[in-house]
């Protein structure tokens, strides 16, 4: 995505789509499995062998360089900083625990990998949900950034925090709603939806 850089596994499509005549339930059980379980690989990586790899590295560069390793640790702390940022943001229950706004910086990651547009995110304001609400928007929002991401055409996709929930637009028409109207019951969400031959407008509030 132009101008985005983001680390991401691939979400295997056998888990999301489900079996040939697979109900909404277990298709959007596979979705939620599918994300369960790829966080869960992502904070097993980077806790158990990323982190303590670029740590141990650190030591010995400054055991073999002395006062010539001061540069190269520099960088290799913000390396490590970052590592552990995306550790402590690896969590299942994303929003529930660090609220929407937080959460939102990993939308990025929830996008198809076939998706090759551009991608953008504002946040006009920091809804202010219980940690399950914020949580339930979440995971709407993300199953409709992927949504959007897969459509034919697709090439603009915008995120927009407001007071009330999140928004998310983009370039073409949504070709399946199905998955959307269905986490809004499961989660009694507010999911209005409005989609043309062109453009898409998704407003999901709690």
């Amino acid at each position: 995505m132009d101008g985005w850089k983001c680390f991401r596994i691939d979400l295997p499509m056998s888990a999301v789509v489900g079996a040939p005549g697979s109900s909404i339930d277990e298709v959007v059980q596979g979705l939620d499995d599918a994300r369960s379980a790829r966080l869960a690989r992502v904070s097993r990586l980077l806790h158990d062998e990323i982190g303590p790899t670029l740590c141990a590295l650190g030591l010995q560069i400054d055991l073999l360089l002395g006062e010539k390793a001061a540069d190269i640790q520099h960088h290799l702390e913000r390396v490590i900083e970052k590592v552990r940022s995306m550790s402590y943001f690896s969590h299942e229950n994303l929003a529930g625990r660090f609220g929407l706004a937080r959460a939102s910086e990993h939308f990025a990651e929830f996008v198809d990998p076939s998706y090759h547009g551009s991608f953008e995110l504002v946040q006009q304001a920091a809804p202010d949900l219980a940690p399950d609400r914020s949580q339930a928007v979440f995971e709407a929002a993300t199953d409709a950034l992927w949504l959007l991401s897969r459509c034919r055409g697709t090439s603009l996709i915008g995120v927009t925090l407001t007071q009330e929930g999140i928004e998310l637009r983009s370039n073409s028409a949504l070709e399946s709603v199905a998955l959307l109207h269905y986490r809004a019951a499961r989660s009694a969400l507010s999911v209005e939806i409005d989609s043309q031959s062109s453009s898409t407008l998704i407003s999901i509030r709690s």
